[in-house]
């Protein structure tokens, strides 16, 4: 509620008033019925004004009636001069004395600096009367210096309240002195004396303002008017002047305006004589009349003697003019010289002083090696003895500059200065790294090198450190996951790029480095000109954070998160940027999943039956939100209890809420309220609302209508239930952990507090087993990386992931922790086994087809599908059957296999294709079987002999048409594994085409016909292999073997592996060449 400022000041001013012995701050609150906060503002007011005081006992503050005195007061009471001034030190009030004494009009005064009395009075009273602005009475004497002497002033300082109220001070000229020390009994005396002649002295007279005289003593009347008689009037005074009667007028219009004035007037003696007099003129004013007494001193002698002094001092001034002013001119030259002196001279010591204590090493020698001069850093860096007349440059350089010192010099005469770093010896030859700079000077008729070294070893370390610091920020830059990367501004290209750019973007690095541009093709085109917006309007920041997409090449979507760091140079122009960018897509995720589940929450809580209010200290409404019992915002805001509900029901919610703000504790309590002749009974929750300092400044509540509790409660459970069954919906592990802290107040473990039926799922535990349990109770089954992850995320606020393979889950997961709210952390368990599988899968395809390409083999290629076959986990066995035509029925005849006994071979080395065989394979699928399915039944005795519990028959067709068969086993699973069943499946499809391609190929190398070819195997002519440039290996190496036998005539026969067809080998001069025809099938012409 408050009151208003005027009035408070007022209540407050009497308040003090009548407790003269102080006041404190909480007893004017408490005696005018305001808060202390607003007090304490009042107080302070009332103190800058100067309108009370304040003395401090301990912590208390205790405020006094100001007791200054009035300038009003001060003003009416000294006839002196007086000046009235504010803290500022501006003048405000003046009195006509103060005027008199400056000689300004008002007008010109107030308003003005205290500095303009040091310019019209003295120096020193602008600083002087500070004390008596602080609150405490000075007295101080100031001087002023005239052609005719100097004037003394005693200027009195005295603390006053000015007219508007604030505190200011009050200067009074309290007294005046000549320069010959005269005090103030001085003017008493004379002011005596002026009494005494206008008793005694016989020039006496008095006249009116028509200078008609009305007295004169016997004085006048027998110098000026002889004739006349004692006190008779009717002569006028004008005629006592010799020509000119304005001296006389001015006078009178002096005395006029100050009541008394002093002039030199020429009179004429009744004689004819012309006199000098001194006239002290007083001036009266009866009714509308003025009347003048006139005292006069003849001082007609002083007069001539005054004259004559000046005449004298004229003819000095003119003999003695002439030599005073040459005088002067030598003594000003003379002064000049001497000052250039005194700077050249202290220039040189200046320099003398930086030679001899600079940090660097300086050193003079000649052209012969001789030194002639080191400086303190030289003697002591180099452990040089005092006296310098046997040390030669040699003695400490070792090695001479550009290997001769000769050379050296006329290299240094011709340039004039040569910087180089070498390395210099001590006296106990000791080696340290230096540089140096030599530079050729000419003095007096001599060659001198001076040089400047300067120890570098320091810089050396420094760089050292600067490398291994660099080779540490490579080393952390390649291995963190976020992309590190440099860029220069100036020139637009990359600096550098780390290799976590290639994972998250899935481009080359080189790329980056030949092409910067290409960077901004691959931000999301609905982000780029967001971006770009960003980008310009923060470049006076230093630092910028971006989220935004970005495309891969695969079309994948990614959401990454860019800091960017710019470093400026003198003119805060951006130079280069320095980045770090973070792949946060599984972050956004989860914050898209949390922001729908708040959403909901807020909106469920929003239509509760809850009405929010706030109240200040004085307990009026001023907010509500969600008002009910029939009343509206308008209803309550401004108002208090009292004044919208009845007197029973105002009292005890007033008391409620008085201890909440008394005690600042807050309160739970159901009370009931009437209103409008109904009872209504409400759970009322309060608290005290504190600001930053943490005072109290009013109160927070909630109401809830007890009608409406179970109704609530109600929804409330429901909503429950369906966020519930939401989080146990989720299709990804979710647990919440609360800190575990030790006995020194640091966190030592977690607790899981909640989890959803995911992980239960996976963890495969009861979920009344786990809530409550510590990380530490399982482990060595729960990975450390847990508990480290988690001290990080608690630690540091930021989000942390890993993924890695533990035995507990049966597979590849990924731990993502994040905080939740103040005291909770959440972790997301995600199960990636499949996809690191599906990443297996595709490069066991990559692999098999690049070695696959690189063979033309049929055995090695069907080697090599088996082995890729059998490294699926489980299956440790297997076979391939090719389909091979014979006149009764097809046939599935084995060529390759391992992990199998020799018995199994034999029993299955051939299988007839017939009805049961087709059935298998009628799908053109993989068959799994297992031991106990009917399909095992022609072949269980000899499964159970071998010890197969499990097997699949993969069928390889091309073109429709069946053209073998890759049968896998497994020993140890009863059931091959669903996540391998994806790579088996494909090698399905993809293995018929390519075996069918190594068929044809075989076929195609059966070709009739012949070639000439050299020892070395290589082709010269022929039919055979026309797509070839050398035989295959084996005729090859039979050639080399039997080359002498070839050479005598001998016909020889050789096999390729893997065929049937016979080849004939025998010698064939071609030209000056050695060569040999190899023939094959039916040619053999």
């Amino acid at each position: 509620m408050g009151i208003r400022l005027a009035e408070g000041t007022e209540k407050i001013i009497e308040l003090i008033a009548e407790n003269s012995e102080g006041i404190s701050i909480h007893e004017v609150a408490e005696n005018l019925g305001i808060h202390r906060n607003t007090a304490a503002k009042y107080l302070e007011i009332l103190h800058s004004q100067g309108l009370v005081e304040v003395k401090k006992i301990g912590v208390t503050k205790l405020y006094y009636s100001s007791r200054m005195t009035p300038l009003s007061c001060v003003i009416r009471l000294f006839s002196e001069p007086v000046f009235g001034i504010d803290r500022g030190r501006i003048i405000r009030s003046v009195n006509q004395s103060a005027l008199d004494l400056i000689g300004l009009l008002k007008t010109e005064c107030i308003g003005r600096s205290l500095v303009m009395l040091d310019e019209h009075l003295s120096p020193g009273i602008f600083s002087g009367i500070l004390p008596a602005l602080r609150g405490d009475e000075t007295t101080f004497q100031a001087v002023r210096h005239t052609c005719n002497g100097k004037n003394c002033y005693i200027i009195k300082g005295i603390p006053v309240r000015l007219e508007n109220g604030r505190s200011g001070a009050a200067l009074i000229v309290l007294d005046s002195q000549s320069v010959e020390g005269a005090q103030m009994r001085l003017r008493f005396c004379e002011q005596q004396l002026d009494q005494l002649k206008t008793v005694s002295y016989p020039f006496i007279a008095q006249f009116s303002d028509t200078f008609e005289i009305i007295f004169a003593n016997e004085g006048f009347l027998q110098t000026f008017h002889p004739t006349s008689t004692r006190g008779s009037g009717g002569r006028l005074l004008l005629e006592c002047f010799e020509k000119d009667d304005s001296p006389l007028r001015k006078a009178i219009e002096c005395a006029k305006e100050t009541g008394e004035h002093k002039t030199n007037i020429r009179m004429i003696h009744s004689s004819g004589d012309v006199r000098h007099y001194q006239w002290t003129i007083r001036a009266s004013q009866d009714s509308d009349n003025w009347k003048f007494l006139a005292v006069g001193i003849d001082v007609t002698e002083h007069f001539l003697q005054k004259e004559q002094f000046n005449h004298f001092f004229e003819s000095a001034e003119m003999l003695f003019g002439k030599r005073t002013q040459d005088l002067r001119e030598i003594n000003r030259q003379l002064y000049n010289e001497i000052s250039e002196r005194k700077k050249s001279e202290e220039t040189l010591r200046m320099y003398e002083h930086t030679l001899r204590n600079v940090a660097d090493m300086v050193f003079w020698f000649t052209r012969d090696g001789h030194v002639t001069f080191y400086n303190d850093s030289a003697k002591q860096a180099l452990k040089l003895p005092d006296e310098n007349d046997k040390i030669w440059i040699s003695s400490f350089i070792p090695h001479p500059p550009l290997g001769d010192w000769n050379i050296f010099h006329g290299e240094l005469m011709r340039q004039g200065s040569i910087v180089l770093q070498t390395s210099m010896i001590r006296q106990n030859q000791e080696i340290f790294p230096v540089e140096i700079r030599f530079t050729f000077i000419s003095y007096g008729g001599r060659e001198y090198c001076c040089s400047v070294a300067r120890d570098i070893h320091e810089r050396i370390e420094a760089l050292d450190k600067l490398v291994v610091s660099e080779s540490r920020f490579r080393e952390l830059a390649e291995t963190i996951s976020d992309v590190v990367y440099i860029r220069d501004l100036v020139q637009g290209k990359i600096d550098y790029l780390n290799r976590a750019f290639e994972l998250i973007y899935q481009r080359p690095i080189q790329e980056m480095y030949v092409s910067p541009s290409l960077w901004s093709s691959s931000i999301h085109p609905d982000d780029r000109d967001r971006l770009m917006m960003l980008s310009e309007g923060e470049s006076s920041c230093d630092r910028l954070t971006m989220e935004y997409r970005i495309i891969r090449p695969s079309g994948d979507v990614r959401w990454v998160r860019s800091k960017i760091y710019y470093v400026r140079d003198s003119m805060n122009t951006p130079i280069r940027e320095i980045g770090v960018i973070t792949d946060c897509s599984q972050e956004k995720r989860i914050q898209d999943e949390l922001k729908e589940i708040n959403e909901r929450f807020y909106l469920a809580l929003h239509a509760a039956p809850v009405a929010m209010f706030g109240q200040d200290n004085d307990l009026v409404y001023t907010w509500v939100e969600n008002s009910s019992m029939g009343l509206t915002d308008s209803d309550i805001i401004g108002y208090t209890d009292h004044e919208i509900f009845p007197k029973e029901t105002a009292d005890e919610l007033h008391k409620l809420k008085s201890e909440v703000l008394v005690f600042g504790k807050p309160c739970n309590k159901e009370v009931e309220v009437h209103l409008g002749g109904k009872m209504c009974p409400i759970h009322l929750f309060l608290r005290p609302y504190r600001n930053v300092s943490g005072e109290i400044t009013g109160l927070i509540g909630a109401a809830i209508e007890m009608q409406d509790m179970l109704h609530q409660k109600r929804r409330s459970t429901l909503t429950e239930i369906r966020y519930r069954k939401l989080f146990d919906a989720i299709h990804e592990g979710y647990i919440v952990f609360s800190s575990v802290m030790s006995k020194n107040g640091e966190i030592c473990d977690f607790c899981i507090t909640d989890l959803n039926h995911y992980a239960v799922r996976r963890i495969n535990r009861s979920k009344k087993e786990l809530i409550g349990r510590k990380l530490s109770d399982f482990r060595p089954d729960i990975d450390h990386l847990w508990i480290d992850t988690l001290l990080e995320v608690a630690r540091s606020g930021n989000q942390k992931e890993f993924v890695s393979y533990s035995e507990f889950f049966k597979g590849y997961y990924s731990f993502q922790a994040f905080l939740v709210g103040e005291d909770l952390i959440g972790a997301v368990i995600r199960d990636v086994t499949d996809e690191m599988r599906r990443n297996e899968h595709l490069q066991a395809y990559r692999d098999l087809a690049m070695e696959l390409s690189a063979t033309t083999n049929i055995h090695h290629a069907l080697d090599l599908i088996l082995d890729t076959a059998l490294q699926v986990p489980g299956i440790d066995s297997g076979g391939l059957y090719i389909l091979h035509d014979e006149e009764k029925y097809p046939v599935l005849k084995l060529y390759t296999h391992k992990g199998l006994s020799d018995s199994y071979v034999n029993a299955v080395s051939e299988v007839v294709v017939d009805e049961n065989i087709l059935g298998l394979f009628h799908q053109k699928i993989p068959n799994y079987i297992t031991i106990d399915d009917p399909e095992s039944d022609p072949i269980r005795p000899v499964l159970q002999e071998e010890g197969l519990r499990s097997f699949v028959l993969i069928p390889l067709y091309e073109g429709g048409i069946l053209i073998g068969c890759l049968n896998l086993g497994s020993h140890s699973l009863p059931d091959i594994p669903e996540r391998e069943k994806p790579f088996l499946e494909a090698l399905s499809g993809w293995l018929g085409k390519t075996l069918q391609r190594f068929m044809d190929s075989d076929k195609k190398i059966d070709t009739s016909g012949y070639v000439i070819v050299k020892p070395d195997g290589s082709i010269l002519e022929g039919t055979l292999w026309k797509n070839r440039i050398h035989v295959p290996e084996d005729l090859t190496s039979l050639i080399q073997k039997n080359h002498a036998n070839l050479l005598t005539g001998k016909e020889i026969e050789g096999f390729i592996n893997g065929h049937l067809q016979p080849y004939v080998i025998r010698f064939c001069p071609w030209g000056d060449d050695v060569a040999y025809i190899i023939r094959s099938g039916g040619d053999r012409s």
